[in-house]
């Protein structure tokens, strides 16, 4: 079986992670002279991994985790001559990528953590500091749940992968486009044109998802992603589920993000510091995905200042009452921040609730996106009718959390608490939950999947998970 087989819903995904390509590569021997570098045999694999060190004086050692691209640790070259003058520096190409062996295998942020670990207890000084890019977040995340007693911090810079992958794949998939630079009598088209992208991903996603088989079938896995690295890391990273992760994360954790990465959304650095007390995310506006590269400069100051100091506590948003009411009605591109009673949006187009309180918000024929936002009632908080809404980050808190009616919701860290549901469906709703928790009178727990059905209660339908291989 090979990768022209599989369905739509992963085929943007293997596009970019076949091609992907962070860093330009270099040979090896441009490396500096005096980095020690060595291929060892480890022992997840059984295949040589390609492992450099620097800064040995040092005590304190930061392990450094690359992310997707034929570069490996060159994604890293800019970075190391600064770090190895105050640090021990271990970094190494992960098996498949740079100058590491291409074995079989499912290269999942597990199996590299392992190899991470392998390589760590010969050569680190005491507990490390951990820093990861792109994929090399992911791993570096699983690492941290898996052996937290051998870190002192962990530093995401841009990890890919976390939310649940149908969003993530919208995200990769969808060409970003900034409506203050559109004239205003085409915004709502534009606007309108990215949405039918994103549900486009949607659709196909619900479709039966053949690479199930090859995920439970190792054998399949092997020949299907037979020289084809990224896409076999890239499947292996959208597969794997960081709900357990965000539960039990016991090492301090930071944040660094480009403000206009097309490949991980900075949603993903926002729902994480929203979810975990011990965290601080840091934004370089302006930047892409591989900040270490287009703004070096900036970049090497947030990190010096991850390793040195605390995550700063953080101000959870309070509900506050008040009698005062919005209304937008048919407009577009309209933000909101403070603290109101009842918010009702109309066939409005690209609206923005930010750090925001209300009694109840009813949303109808419209586009928005929520971030920061607590919402508590004593009946139905939040009800979307024939709507797209994405929520970020946000508390929703009623005797019916959310009502939806022919509308489609992505939701990342969001925390629910109601009598016995939490999203009840009137009409066919399309409803994707990265990592949000659920508190009701009987019950809690944490969702991270894919739904789809109608007329139902959330909790009642479970088994329409789609982001699962059944």
């Amino acid at each position: 079986m090979g990768i022209k087989f599989f369905v739509i819903p992963l085929l943007s995904l293997f596009l970019f992670f076949s091609g992907a390509a962070l860093a330009d590569s270099a040979d090896v021997k441009q490396l500096p002279k005096h980095w020690k570098t060595r291929t060892l045999i480890e022992p997840i694999f059984n295949s040589g991994v390609f492992v450099i060190e620097t800064g040995r004086q040092h005590r304190n050692t930061v392990v450094l985790v690359h992310g997707l691209g034929s570069a490996g640790l060159r994604d890293w070259i800019d970075v190391i001559p600064v770090l190895e003058k105050n640090f021990h520096i271990i970094a190494m190409d992960l098996p498949g990528f740079g100058e590491s062996g291409r074995p079989k295998g499912r290269y999942s942020p597990t199996n590299y953590s392992k190899v991470l670990r392998w390589v760590i207890e010969r050569y680190a000084h005491e507990k490390v500091y951990m820093i990861g890019h792109s994929m090399g977040g992911a791993v570096s995340l699983r690492y941290a749940s898996i052996y937290p007693g051998t870190l002192k911090k962990v530093i995401l810079v841009d990890a890919a992968g976390i939310l649940e992958r149908t969003s993530f794949i919208k995200h990769m998939s969808t060409i970003p486009v900034d409506l203050s630079k559109v004239p205003n009598r085409f915004k709502k088209m534009v606007a309108y044109a990215v949405d039918f992208s994103q549900s486009f991903v949607e659709m196909t996603a619900l479709n039966h998802d053949i690479s199930c088989g090859v995920q439970n079938d190792q054998e399949a896995w092997d020949k299907t992603f037979a020289g084809r690295t990224n896409a076999n890391a890239g499947l292996a990273l959208v597969s794997e589920n960081f709900s357990d992760v965000i539960e039990n994360l016991n090492v301090p954790l930071f944040m660094i993000w480009g403000s206009k990465d097309k490949v991980a959304p900075l949603r993903t650095g926002q729902m994480l510091e929203g979810l975990i007390q011990d965290s601080r995310l840091s934004v370089i506006e302006g930047a892409g995905h591989v900040p270490m590269k287009s703004h070096t400069k900036q970049f090497i100051g947030l990190l010096g200042q991850a390793i040195m100091h605390k995550p700063t506590a953080k101000k959870n948003i309070q509900y506050v009452e008040t009698d005062l009411d919005i209304s937008c009605k048919e407009d577009i591109e309209k933000e909101y921040t403070g603290n109101y009673r009842n918010i009702n949006i109309d066939h409005c187009t690209a609206v923005k609730l930010n750090n925001l309180t209300a009694k109840n918000i009813k949303i109808n024929e419209s586009t928005v996106d929520m971030n920061n936002v607590y919402v508590n009632s004593e009946d139905v908080a939040v009800e979307a009718t024939e709507s797209v809404v994405s929520i970020t980050t946000s508390k929703i808190n009623g005797r019916i959390p959310m009502i939806s009616s022919g509308s489609r919701l992505d939701l990342a860290g969001v925390s629910f608490s109601g009598d016995d549901s939490i999203i009840d469906v009137k009409i066919s709703s399309r409803i994707i939950l990265s990592i949000s928790k659920y508190k009701t009178n009987s019950n809690s727990g944490t969702l991270h999947g894919f739904y789809n059905f109608a007329q139902s209660k959330l909790l009642d339908n479970l088994n329409e998970n789609h982001s699962i291989c059944k």
